[in-house]
């Protein structure tokens, strides 16, 4: 990787930045994902580094274990160093750009729509991070991967919230076991 690609997001030494705003600070920062290239880079040193601990194949196993007729539990394929990165890079670019406009109407909107829109700009980070990771892949639902049952909030096998766990956790449990999250 050449110094000017070089990824900001996890520098040697630890960056001291002083602000009245910080979330806006972080948000500069997601701004640098725009760019294919630094996203190219970024992608072929996450593959480089076994996708920074990431154990796919403990992942896989684990889920191999719990899939059968009654449960339907995506599985990925792991980028590799190939064409997949470049058309990756490019949706992860338009999916930061839509991040960024949703946060910023956030802003602009009152406190009943301020939810919904930053809700809608976080999955948008967090699709960002499966194409990241794996080849993209047209077949999976369009689903949440939570559902509300009374007031808590319970852990589907499949969807987006699955996606973005295998991206950067080893244990499916939280969704292979039917977590619940209780509301008080």
């Amino acid at each position: 990787m050449s110094d000017e690609a070089k990824n900001t997001f996890t520098p040697d030494e630890p960056i001291i930045i002083h602000t009245y705003h910080p979330e806006e600070e972080i948000w500069h920062y997601v701004t640098k994902l725009m760019s294919t290239n630094y996203i190219i880079d970024l992608i072929n040193e996450r593959i480089d580094t076994n996708f920074y601990g990431l154990n796919i194949a403990k992942l896989m196993k684990i889920k191999e274990k719990y899939n059968d007729s009654k449960n339907s539990i995506e599985v990925y394929e792991p980028l590799s160093n190939d064409k997949n990165i470049k058309n990756n890079a490019r949706e992860i670019g338009y999916t930061i750009r839509q991040a960024i406009e949703l946060y910023k109407a956030s802003q602009t909107v009152s406190l009943y729509a301020k939810p919904v829109l930053l809700y809608y700009s976080y999955t948008r980070l967090a699709r960002a991070l499966f194409l990241a990771t794996y080849k993209k892949n047209t077949t999976h639902k369009e689903a949440h991967g939570l559902r509300m049952d009374s007031n808590d909030v319970r852990c589907l096998k499949a969807g987006a919230f699955a996606r973005f766990q295998d991206s950067f956790d080893s244990n499916p449990s939280i969704y292979l076991e039917d977590h619940i999250f209780w509301m008080a």
